[in-house]
């Protein structure tokens, strides 16, 4: 019996570790936990994405071709970071490589006089490069 329970709490440890449930027709999904914050003329977006750097830099680059009414004014391939502009709307966007299949998204907005909010511009991209990439968000809010 004492065999039979150390077992099944390594399968219950195993299962937690991995990120799996063990409800049956359940399935662990790729979730960006999204966390927003705001400085005195930036806010900023920060997304932690299950897939590699690489390929959320191609989406937000494929995405940004997709708005000729923004202007790239810096582009730094070996860093992952563009910033553009549309009147006196700035972003900026960075990703980061966190190892193997993992990596943080980060968007700073200043939205000037666009009409619309910082926040809602930062997370509008990063629901946009997510939404791209089939990642579904799950918003963290401290």
């Amino acid at each position: 019996m004492r065999t039979i329970l150390n077992h099944l709490g390594l399968l219950v440890a195993m299962l937690a570790i991995a990120g799996c449930t063990a409800m049956p027709a359940r399935q662990a999904v790729d979730a960006a936990n999204v966390v927003y914050t705001q400085g005195s003329n930036h806010h900023m977006t920060a997304a932690k994405v299950p897939l590699d750097a690489a390929r959320v830099w191609e989406s937000f680059n494929r995405l940004l071709s997709e708005h000729p009414d923004l202007r790239v004014i810096n582009r730094n391939g070996a860093a992952m970071m563009l910033e553009v502009t549309r009147g006196d709307l700035r972003l900026t966007g960075q990703v980061t490589a966190l190892g193997t299949g993992r990596s943080l998204l980060y968007i700073w907005a200043d939205a000037g006089d666009s009409g619309f909010s910082g926040r809602e511009l930062s997370e509008r991209a990063v629901r946009e490069i997510c939404d791209d990439l089939d990642v579904s968000i799950e918003r963290v809010d401290y």
